[in-house]
């Protein structure tokens, strides 16, 4: 196959999206998974968002409207499962 290949980053830790964040890190190809960002302020613009996925993720209405927007894939878990199904 040629041309490289895309690199996929799972984030699972808010220690780990500060990072990112921080360092002003795209996140391209990135799935952040059953993190809360509901008590963060977060400037989403400041992000690429390009094959960018949330599963499980605590949103706002107006964060999820403006990924949406941008591309973003975003997958709530049903609040009534008696298990975690983004394990």
């Amino acid at each position: 196959m040629k041309g490289g290949s895309k690199r996929e980053i799972l984030i699972t830790e808010i220690k780990t999206f500060e990072q990112f964040r921080q360092n002003g890190a795209s996140l391209k190809n990135c799935t952040l998974k059953g993190l809360d960002f509901r008590d963060k302020k977060v400037d989403w613009n400041r992000f690429v968002i390009h094959n960018t996925t949330f599963l499980g993720c605590g949103l706002s209405l107006e964060e999820e409207i403006l990924l949406r927007r941008r591309g973003a894939y975003l997958y709530s878990a049903p609040p009534t499962l008696p298990y975690q199904p983004f394990r």
